[in-house]
C-alpha cells in the first residue's frame, strides 16, 4: 500500500511525493489507528519529516485537514495554563541549549508553545518536531507554529523507526496517564534517542517544603477541575512519589535537576543507563 506526504509551502500550495489521488475528509473517528503529519519545512530540498518517518504498513501521512485556526480547547490552554507554564517552557529551552541537544522531540507538544520557545532559544533552528495524539490540536499547533513540524500520532507508538534524536522532551504528559502507557512513552522516547542523547522530563512531585505545598495545593485545584481519569492518574502518580519515584523505576540517570516550589514540579534532565 503506498503512503502520502503532503508538504505544506508556500502559503498552502501543496506537493505530493507519490500518484495516488484521493484525498477525502473523514471522521476523527476514523484516524484513531492513523498517522497524520504536517512537513512545514524543505531542507537541501528535502522534507526533515520525510527523511525520518518510515510509516508502517496500512497509516497514511496526509497534510492536517481542518484548515481553521481557531480551536476552542486549544484557545483556552494558551490563556490559561500556558501563562503559568510559560517561565518553565522557558528554562527547559535554556536547558535544551545548554546541552545542544539538537534535533530534539516534544512527546505530547499539546499547543506547539514549548517547541516555538525552543526555535527561538536557539535562533529559529528547524530541528523540532511536536507530536501529540489530538488531530485538532495539531492542527491549531501547526496553523499557529507553521515553521514548526508536527505529528498527530500515539506516544506510544511512534512512526518514525530511526535513533535520530540528540533530545527528547516530555513535560506534564507522564502523570495523567496510566502506568503502563507512562511505561510505553518511556521505551518509544529510548528507542528514538541517539547515542548520548538526553531526555527532559517535567512533571509534579511530593511536596518536599512549605513552597511546594502551597504549590501542591494549587495543582491540586486544578487537576481536580480536569477531573476523571486524568484526576485519579495524577493522584496514583504522586502516591508512587512522583517524578523522582519514576526516574529511578524506569532506569534513568539524574544529570541535573531543578526544583520549582510553587509548581510543585521538577525539571530533569536524564539519560538512559
Amino acid at each position: 500500500m503506498g503512503h502520502d506526504i503532503y508538504f505544506p509551502f508556500f502559503d498552502g500550495l501543496f506537493y505530493r511525493l507519490n500518484i495516488r489521488p484521493v484525498f477525502s475528509k473523514k471522521k476523527l473517528d476514523d484516524i484513531k489507528n492513523r498517522k497524520w503529519v504536517s512537513c512545514p519545512h524543505f531542507i537541501n530540498h528535502y522534507s526533515i519529516l520525510g527523511l525520518l518517518i518510515n510509516f508502517q504498513e496500512g497509516a497514511e501521512a496526509i497534510r492536517l485537514l481542518k484548515l481553521n485556526k481557531f480551536y476552542f480547547s486549544g484557545w483556552i490552554y494558551d490563556r490559561s495554563i500556558e501563562i503559568f507554564l510559560k517561565r518553565i517552557k522557558q528554562r527547559v529551552a535554556g536547558y535544551i541549549l545548554q546541552h545542544n541537544i539538537f534535533p530534539v522531540l516534544d512527546i505530547c507538544c499539546g499547543t506547539g508553545k514549548q517547541c516555538h520557545l525552543i526555535r527561538i532559544h536557539n535562533q529559529n533552528t528547524i530541528n523540532i518536531i511536536g507530536l501529540d495524539s489530538d488531530l485538532k490540536m495539531m492542527n491549531y499547533a501547526s496553523l499557529k507554529y507553521p515553521y514548526i513540524s508536527f505529528i498527530c500520532a500515539d506516544a506510544a507508538n511512534i512512526p518514525i523507526k530511526i535513533a535520530y534524536f540528540k533530545g527528547i522532551v516530555i513535560s506534564y504528559s507522564l502523570h495523567d496517564k496510566p502506568p503502563e502507557l507512562r511505561t510505553k512513552m518511556l521505551d518509544e522516547a529510548k528507542r528514538l534517542l541517539g547515542p548520548d542523547g538526553k531526555i527532559i522530563l517535567i512533571d509534579f512531585e511530593q511536596p518536599w517544603n512549605r513552597v511546594s505545598q502551597v504549590g501542591r495545593f494549587f495543582t491540586y485545584l486544578i487537576e481536580r477541575t480536569a477531573g476523571g481519569e486524568h484526576f485519579r492518574n495524577g493522584e496514583q502518580f504522586l502516591k508512587q512519589g512522583g517524578l523522582q519515584a519514576f526516574i529511578k523505576q524506569n532506569g534513568l540517570v539524574e544529570i541535573e535537576r531543578h526544583n520549582i516550589g510553587i509548581g510543585n514540579s521538577s525539571i530533569v534532565v536524564a539519560k538512559f543507563a
